[in-house]
């Protein structure tokens, strides 16, 4: 992560380096593939007028405008899930209640340390 300035006073410009992964961009195509199909049709089974808007069935079948769609609305401001939580002897960073392994009074309490990727906003998740 590129931070613009140690100064506190300033606005930070942060930047992730999103997407730069292909591996990174390949999973979230398949997450589009699966899941977002999948709840779309159950959704659909439920209440005949839902249908996908952005992107539409057909934009995530062809690769090149999905990835279009993916980089120019899916971003890293509620960032999830980057901390993996479980046993230290597992490589995991923080343990089921967010302290940190091999740091004496740290813990993580916020969306970083939440296990699985959320739709909505992390604000409540966070919270609680």
């Amino acid at each position: 992560m590129d931070i613009q300035s140690k100064d506190t006073l300033k606005m930070m410009k942060i930047d992730h380096h999103f997407l730069e992964d292909p591996e990174d961009l390949q999973e979230i195509k398949e997450t589009f593939c699966s899941y977002v199909l999948k709840t779309s049709g159950a959704l659909h089974k439920i209440d005949p007028d839902y249908g996908l808007l952005l992107p539409d069935e057909e934009s995530i079948f062809d690769d090149n405008r999905l990835e279009a769609h993916i980089r120019s609305t899916v971003s890293s401001f509620h960032d999830q899930c980057s901390l993996i939580m479980g046993g230290e002897k597992d490589g995991r960073v923080v343990n089921g209640i967010g302290e940190v392994y091999g740091v004496k009074n740290l813990m993580v309490a916020d969306a970083s340390i939440i296990p699985y990727h959320m739709d909505g906003n992390t604000s409540g998740p966070s919270y609680s």
